[in-house]
């Protein structure tokens, strides 16, 4: 059984971390390596690890600024 945990503010943090990477959601995608209705799909509920790895490389953000854990983005 999958279990979900809600993450208050997460997708206005991953929307803050592509615009200040100066990229839009399709280069974000590329570079990812995400076909893009699958990054639409993480980008709409929460990324796996793995994605989210990925996603916090490509934008120069860190992951515990995603998740709620920091303020800051680096």
């Amino acid at each position: 059984m999958k279990k979900t945990i809600k993450i208050y503010g997460y997708h206005d943090r991953v929307k803050k971390a592509i615009e200040a990477s100066g990229m839009t959601n399709r280069e974000v995608a590329e570079k990812c390596g995400f076909k893009r209705t699958a990054f639409y799909a993480c980008y709409d509920s929460q990324m796996t690890s793995g994605h989210l790895m990925r996603f916090c490389a490509v934008v120069g953000c860190s992951a515990d600024y995603i998740l709620g854990l920091k303020r800051e983005m680096k």
